[in-house]
């Protein structure tokens, strides 16, 4: 299918383009100036952006089909803007073999109207199959720091590595497979010690939760983390990085030259844990939302170029597994959806001079199409590449409601109530064909592809 879309603001790596993006056949073909092609897209007055790349999240399936599925977490991230997903390895089974890898990889080929590319997991239970996995198309590696949340064991078979020894051992193997190794940065004795004392002294409230997971409990991981890159040479990334002292040692580990990247997520920049101990259980994310000043000093790593990335934690749950935490938090699951609200929130920012837009496309598409290798059809408006296109209205002023959502979690998604924000999706084009328009979804499950790192 052939569009020609005019926009006064194109977004490019070059800068904003004032013309039309001609597409043929699901790729980006050519630039006209106005006057040179017939309209099928009339987009002025609106901003075009690259497609959304989410580098961070969770569909649950199969194991837990009724928080989300391929087919109901991609017509959300349609309809967030969002054209490529990057699927987190937690699942019933967790991601530890390349069986299982292209078992999840057809899944999504039958069911995902956008693409989908995928991680594995790290962990030293998976060490027998990391080269494989890779083989199999994974774009990058997840590994937790801590051990799981009681009762979900399961999700995480072949996810984590608490053992120092053998983590460094496997991030020497790890490093073979040129593929990015992320990690989600907590240190697993401070929490496991903190759990323990708050248990001991009866606190169940919802401030607890930001209490047993404390700044230092990141700080102290992402330092191992560095130590460990830089004796082993692996490329590692920090994911959802929550403050500003783990941000600044990012920092420094750059300037010495590690092979270091950072992501952070939507809600560390916009809540803080005032929103935890009104919400509770739909506030409760792992780690934890911080305090005011942290959440304020965290963006100015965003804004020099520390923070790579950003992407959503996307993390369906039910509310009655939700409403568990209602009297004790620690019963809660810990996550809350982001598809349908990352773009609004960055998008205020822009309006509000805090952020430009071309700054919101890097950090939402560009850097991670390179990060994570697909930047051969990935992440940026240009001749050659995939048309996976945004096209935003940038001056509509609206309020965030969970009862409009797309997702199947949206019963959780309560913290976003009564935001104002200015500037909405209007129309996703992935791969040259409309799957989101004016608030309805057009995508059909099926016809997204799987998306493979290009070394």
């Amino acid at each position: 299918m052939q569009h020609a879309i005019r926009s006064e603001r194109i977004v490019t790596e070059q800068g904003c383009f004032d013309g039309i993006v001609v597409v043929d056949n699901g790729k980006i073909t050519g630039f006209y100036q106005p006057g040179q092609a017939e309209i099928t897209i009339d987009a002025r007055g609106k901003v075009v952006l690259p497609g959304v790349i989410d580098t961070h999240t969770h569909i649950r399936f199969p194991g837990h089909p009724e928080r989300e599925d391929f087919s109901t977490g991609s017509a959300a991230a349609a309809a967030g803007g969002i054209t490529t997903i990057l699927e987190m390895p937690i699942s019933t089974p967790g991601v530890r073999t390349a069986a299982i890898v292209r078992d999840r990889m057809q899944a999504a080929r039958d069911a995902s109207i956008i693409d989908v590319a995928f991680y594995a997991g790290g962990g030293h239970g998976a060490r027998e199959q990391f080269q494989a996995m890779a083989d199999a198309g994974v774009v990058a590696f997840k590994i937790f720091l801590h051990r799981p949340q009681s009762g979900r064991e399961h999700e995480f078979e072949g996810l984590y590595t608490i053992d120092d020894g053998a983590l460094l051992d496997d991030l020497r193997l790890l490093k073979q497979t040129q593929r990015v190794i992320c990690f989600h940065a907590e240190c697993d004795p401070i929490l496991e010690f903190e759990r323990k004392r708050l248990e001991s002294q009866g606190r169940t409230d919802y401030g607890s939760h930001s209490e047993a997971h404390p700044v230092i409990a990141e700080v102290e991981a992402v330092s191992r983390v560095i130590l460990f890159a830089q004796e082993t040479g692996a490329t590692v990334s920090i994911k959802h990085v929550t403050s500003a002292p783990a941000a600044q040692l990012i920092k420094e580990a750059k300037l010495r030259g590690v092979h270091i990247y950072a992501e952070t997520c939507p809600h560390y920049l916009f809540f803080s844990n005032n929103d935890l101990k009104r919400y509770g259980p739909y506030a409760k994310i792992n780690p934890p939302l911080r305090s005011t000043g942290e959440r304020d000093a965290l963006w100015e790593y965003v804004l020099d170029g520390t923070i790579d990335y950003i992407g959503t934690d996307h993390a369906p749950f039910t509310r009655e597994e939700k409403e568990r935490g209602r009297e004790n938090i620690f019963l809660a699951p810990s996550g809350i959806p982001g598809f349908e609200t990352e773009l609004p929130l960055l998008l205020t920012a822009v309006h509000d001079g805090r952020l430009s837009i071309e700054q919101l496309a890097r950090l939402t598409a560009t850097n991670q199409a390179r990060i994570f290798g697909i930047a051969d059809r990935k992440g940026s408006i240009a001749v050659g590449k995939d048309a996976d296109l945004v096209i935003i209205d940038p001056d509509k002023a609206w309020q965030l409601d969970h009862k409009t959502m797309v997702t199947k979690s949206k019963d959780i998604a309560l913290i976003y109530d009564g935001i104002q924000v200015y500037g909405s999706v209007q129309t996703t084009i992935a791969r040259g064909q409309i799957v989101f328009e004016h608030g309805i979804v057009k995508g059909q499950p099926g016809r997204g592809e799987v998306v493979v790192p290009a070394l």
